[in-house]
């Protein structure tokens, strides 16, 4: 249960410190993520690599969700399995959905924190041959 709890309050707090950071300049988009506004090229003119990069930082957004609703799951079916009940089979059960619940979200989380990784580091080797 700490685990998923855990889980579930990290992508929570990732969800509002999203990569790239947040407009600040005055204007329609401001306090919007920099990365969630349609350009057509990167700093550099490279378009390959702002729609790489916004494409990431979608997955992530999705995949980060992902991996809080499952932990949120796996917590209430904790709570559910700590209640005293002469069912000895279904309390098992209940904990054995939390762990599976719990493991997704661990690996939902892995998937969003590459997505992240590829977001900021675009330029990094070891990021463009990844299956991610």
């Amino acid at each position: 249960m700490i685990v998923a709890t855990l889980i579930a309050t990290i992508t929570f707090a990732a969800g509002f410190t999203l990569p790239g950071g947040y407009i600040e300049s005055e204007g329609g988009h401001q306090g919007m993520a920099v990365l969630s506004i349609p350009e057509e090229t990167d700093n550099k003119g490279n378009k390959d690599i702002a729609d790489s990069a916004r494409e990431n930082f979608h997955n992530f957004v999705t995949e980060d969700g992902i991996a809080m609703v499952f932990s949120i799951f796996a917590v209430g079916i904790y709570f559910l399995a700590s209640f005293p009940n002469s069912n000895k089979k279904m309390a098992r059960a209940y904990s054995g959905y939390g762990a599976i619940l719990t493991m997704a979200a661990m690996v939902v989380m892995v998937f969003a924190f590459i997505d992240a990784l590829q977001v900021c580091y675009t330029s990094l080797f070891f990021l463009k041959i990844s299956p991610f």
